[in-house]
């Protein structure tokens, strides 16, 4: 029949084994015995620091530091030059478009005083209706073409920035 020992589990491992009829302890249960009696917070403070100090070694290489750096510097160069590139293309899309509804603004002008030459009044208010519109609409798309040359203007700063 095994004997039950006193106190708790940590306390005297030796103790433990030297009642059980074992000669010395070993080394596993002296390990037990030191982490136990050092405390659990300082072992976690131990292994906290080791840890530390071994991302600190990984970080004090300067040369892979500076690659890493430049690298990352690249890499948003590339990402800035495209969204440059989309910029330029949406800008152009705004400006096709301006062009187009300036044209057909102009189309209901001319379509207005053909009406009124023809002796048709309902007719020329309509097209000068459409034409209203059209102002509007194309003072809306002025305010997002502006918007537009905007971004550009802080996507070449930062391209300029990042460049340097």
């Amino acid at each position: 029949m095994r004997k039950k020992p006193s106190g708790a589990w940590f306390s005297g491992v030796g103790a433990r084994l030297a009642n059980q009829g074992a000669n010395a302890p070993t080394a596993r249960d002296t390990a037990i015995e030191d982490f136990i009696g050092k405390g659990v917070f300082s072992r976690l403070t131990d292994i906290v620091q080791a840890n530390i100090n071994a991302l600190l070694d990984r970080a004090e290489d300067p040369e892979k530091l500076i690659r890493l750096i430049i690298q990352e510097m690249e890499d948003t160069l590339v990402e800035v030059r495209s969204s440059a590139v989309r910029i330029i293309a949406d800008k152009k899309e705004l400006e096709r478009r301006l062009a187009e509804l300036a044209q057909t603004q102009e189309d209901w002008e001319r379509k207005a005083v053909t009406a009124l030459r023809h002796g048709r009044e309902d007719l020329a208010r309509g097209a000068l209706a459409e034409k209203a519109k059209l102002a509007k609409r194309l003072a809306e798309e002025a305010v997002h073409l502006q918007a537009v040359d905007e971004s550009l203007a802080k996507t070449n700063d930062d391209i300029g920035r990042l460049q340097a």
